[in-house]
């Protein structure tokens, strides 16, 4: 063999060697897990995950969850005597709430009693000759009846002859028309339906009203609810706090509420509407303007997070820094403000 192919064979020798060991070296890094950059590494970044939770504040108004509005089947004027019917005025069930001026009515009634009284007598007289045996039951039913009370009930006839003679004399015709003007003087007189107050009124002692016209509105005791709207996405929590606070819109503790029910759904389907008991009943809160208060929660980062009033977040993959306030520090945490609602945080901001 020549000397330079020799030569030629050592050079094609030579590179293969160094090329086997440039692959060797290759893959024995590609398998060190240690030789790789991760950006991500947990070395890197300690991560948080931050959700606040921010106060929230609802506003609402006290209507009674029983009411009753008050009308009159006739027109008239209400009695100078009668009861006071302003807002705020309690009362008990079955009190009469409203006498009507009925003086006209009484003195109809007095007169229709007194035509049945000698129609009766009419009819004894009959009696006495024809149906002797039923005398004293008519004589006694005449004698019950009076001008101050409502007609006794009519005796049970016994006989074809005693009916032939009572239908005659139209005894029970002339009974129930009587009774039917008994019956009106009922319309000049409301009791009260439940034992509750006044929330709403248009008359007083002395004025006139007209038939079927609102007089008053009444509100059972016992059945107010406060009615607010809150935004779909803060429901589960309002759920959660069965009890809270509630206050006028100065801040004023005014008592507490108790979740009852959600309600109807507001027209853009983002807020859903809320009923809540209010505790204790306060008959003085009806119509007013109620806040519900649910506070929020601070937010604890470690120091370690912050770095010249700045955070770095974590998005996507990507890494960018907020700007914070710290408004308290509490040893290797403090209290910010600034971030967003949910994120994650890189606890070692280096």
């Amino acid at each position: 063999m020549k000397a330079h192919q020799k030569l030629i064979i050592g050079l094609i020798f030579i590179i293969i060697s160094l090329l086997i060991a440039l692959l060797s070296f290759i893959s024995s890094n590609s398998d060190n897990p240690e030789s790789r950059t991760n950006p991500y590494n947990q070395d890197d970044f300690k991560l948080m995950e931050i959700k606040q939770v921010e106060s929230i504040t609802l506003r609402g108004i006290i209507i009674p969850e029983v009411k009753e509005e008050v009308h009159m089947k006739l027109s008239g004027k209400i009695d100078g005597a009668n009861r006071p019917l302003s807002v705020g005025s309690k009362f008990k069930k079955n009190e009469i709430l409203i006498k009507a001026d009925r003086l006209d009515a009484i003195y109809n009634i007095l007169a229709a009693r007194a035509a049945y009284k000698t129609l009766i007598q009419k009819l004894i007289l009959s009696i006495k000759t024809e149906l002797p045996s039923e005398f004293s039951k008519w004589n006694e039913f005449e004698n019950k009846i009076q001008k101050s009370l409502p007609l006794p009930e009519l005796p049970i006839l016994k006989s074809k002859k005693e009916e032939l003679l009572i239908h005659e004399m139209n005894i029970v015709s002339e009974f129930y028309k009587t009774k039917a003007v008994e019956k009106r003087l009922d319309d000049y007189v409301y009791l009260a339906p439940f034992e509750g107050i006044i929330i709403e009124s248009k008359i007083r002692p002395g004025s006139s009203f007209q038939a079927n016209e609102n007089l008053l509105t009444l509100a059972k005791i016992q059945s107010q609810q406060l009615i607010t709207t809150v935004e779909i996405s803060n429901l589960q929590r309002i759920r959660n706090n069965d009890t809270v606070a509630i206050t006028n819109p100065n801040g004023q503790a005014l008592g507490k509420a108790l979740f009852l029910r959600t309600g109807r759904y507001l027209s853009d389907s983002s807020k859903i509407e809320i009923h809540f008991e209010v505790l204790p009943p306060n008959q003085n809160l009806y119509n007013q303007e109620i806040h519900i208060h649910y506070p929020g929660k601070p937010t604890f980062i470690p120091n370690t997070a912050i770095k010249q009033n700045t955070v770095k977040v974590l998005h996507n993959g990507n890494t960018y820094e907020v700007q914070v306030k710290t408004t308290k520090e509490m040893g290797d945490s403090s209290i910010v403000e600034g971030l967003p609602q949910n994120c994650m945080v890189i606890a070692n901001n280096r």
